[in-house]
């Protein structure tokens, strides 16, 4: 049925989206990164919702080696979040562009910016996934004493789980 929904053209980008994260969940990784590419374009660009379904796709797209369009896609997310106040659109920006060490983004430009996500949340108290995330912009700007200072908080303290998938396990 969401294939019938999204045949045409003006299909809804939000069931695109859906369709794409379908065929994520059936690792069919190829059809995935069509859907959510087409996802993309149906959406303002730099808008909220884009940088949500950026957030997914560029991880697919150096999945399935489109790596052309995977630096593209950091590019334009480094461009278009990186003076964010928000610690979580930070962290993710710098994530997405700096997880591959086949990235050609600017270490030390993306490392900024998971620097400001890990600034911003040193006040509050830091999540386990901003230091993860400068753990990672350390090692690829080459500060192997802090990446793996960081990376070590990270495996002590584990990935947290999401309490709601906790409670229906439990």
């Amino acid at each position: 049925m969401l294939g019938q929904l999204t045949e045409s053209g003006d299909a809804p980008h939000y069931l695109v989206y859906l369709k794409g994260i379908a065929h994520v969940n059936s690792s069919q990784w190829q059809m995935a990164e069509t859907e959510l590419s087409r996802a993309i374009a149906l959406v303002p660009p730099k808008s909220p919702l884009w940088f949500e379904y950026a957030f997914r796709l560029a991880f697919l797209r150096a999945y399935v080696g489109e790596w052309d369009t995977y630096h593209e896609l950091c590019t334009e997310a480094l461009e278009g979040f990186s003076d964010s106040t928000d610690s979580v659109i930070l962290e993710r920006t710098a994530k997405m562009c700096l997880f591959s060490n086949q990235s050609t983004i600017d270490a030390q430009s993306a490392g900024e910016v998971a620097d400001r996500a890990f600034g911003q949340l040193a006040v509050g108290g830091m999540s386990t996934y901003t230091r993860l995330t400068g753990g990672i912009a350390d090692l690829r700007r080459k500060n192997y004493a802090r990446a793996l200072e960081n990376l070590e908080v990270v495996a002590n303290a584990g990935i947290p789980r999401d309490k709601a998938a906790n409670d229906i396990i439990v």
